[in-house]
């Protein structure tokens, strides 16, 4: 572990990174990492970490770990039976999965404890339509929306409004590109589906490894969410060990994404790698503390502000977003 981490001030990243540090963390320290964890959602990760060892920690702690565990099973298991449903209504349009159900289904490094917000699929833009009739008739509603709202997702976005299931109440991200079509950055989103491939046991198509990462690193700096910036820099951290370096460059280049790609690369190493560093050493990796009262001072709020700013920066240009940012704040205060 790096000397410059304090473990009074970082208890989750120290047991995130030296896992055997547990067994000298006091009451206090122990209290810390668990708010810090369910903020930055990565409670999951910690019950996972400690399963085999878990009868050697504090009873209070065995107790929230073990509920976190159960949920992540839960969660699982709610994920599986869905995509079997999910499969039903978009299998003849060539399902990709993304994220966390791509994470579940391919079993990477990184899914062990991992919790997810909804499901995420890509399909070809032409099928969008025919999909989306077809969830209708399967139990998944996306409909209610402010014609404002529609507009937003259909002429600029690259999803369309969230489904959610009927009955489950599972959320559905239906995509037909990683980047808003008034994203600044773009390219052709068929190169991903040539290089995908299925994984034993599941009928939906996987991105390779190398776009995993890099989709990965692009959610994250268009998705202006900090609060949840350690969880994604793990995901990112550990994908990337399963790839040579250069070749996630290359690929990265080809979609001319390189810069980005890089620039979130070196956060995650500079938290998760051999040489970490500070959580707090610099404005990007502020942006990505945990939502949590033990990093609440200006500055980090100054860094996650930006940080919400440049992505949305990345996802409009100026002259959408001024008067999209208008509309929602209007909208908001005439619900106050």
């Amino acid at each position: 572990m790096s000397a410059v981490t304090d473990k009074y001030h970082d208890p989750l990243m120290c047991l995130l990174r030296t896992p055997d540090l547990a067994q000298g963390f006091t009451p206090e320290q122990w209290n810390l990492a668990l708010g810090q964890a369910e903020q930055a959602q990565l409670m999951g990760v910690l019950a996972s970490q400690y399963q085999s060892s878990l009868s050697r920690l504090p009873e209070i702690v065995q107790q929230r770990l073990a509920w976190a565990n159960s949920l992540v099973e839960h969660q699982q298991r709610s994920v599986k039976m869905a995509l079997l449903q999910l499969f039903d209504a978009l299998g003849m349009y060539s399902p990709m999965l993304l994220k966390g159900a791509a994470y579940q289904v391919a079993g990477t490094p990184n899914v062990a404890g991992r919790m997810m917000a909804d499901i995420d699929i890509l399909i070809p833009k032409q099928h969008l339509q025919k999909a989306e009739q077809s969830l209708w008739l399967h139990g998944w509603d996306n409909r209610g929306k402010t014609p404002y709202d529609e507009k937003y997702y259909r002429a600029w976005m690259h999803e369309l409004p969230p489904f959610v299931h009927q009955k489950t109440g599972i959320v559905l991200d239906l995509h037909h590109h990683w980047l808003p079509s008034s994203c600044r950055w773009q390219f052709d989103i068929n190169e991903v589906f040539k290089k995908a491939s299925f994984c034993a046991g599941s009928p939906f198509l996987i991105p390779d490894i190398k776009d995993l990462c890099i989709h990965s690193a692009i959610h994250l700096l268009t998705s202006g969410e900090g609060d949840k910036g350690w969880r994604d820099l793990r995901d990112l951290y550990l994908l990337s060990e399963l790839t040579q370096r250069e070749h996630l460059l290359a690929r990265a280049e080809q979609f001319g994404l390189f810069k980005p790609v890089t620039k979130v690369l070196l956060l995650a190493e500079q938290l998760f790698g051999q040489e970490p560093v500070s959580p707090t050493v610099s404005w990007s990796l502020k942006a990505m503390l945990p939502a949590h009262s033990s990093y609440q001072s200006w500055q980090t709020s100054g860094a996650k502000m930006r940080f919400y700013c440049q992505a949305h920066l990345l996802r409009m240009p100026l002259p959408l977003l001024l008067p999209h940012l208008m509309r929602k704040a209007a909208a908001r205060y005439a619900k106050a």
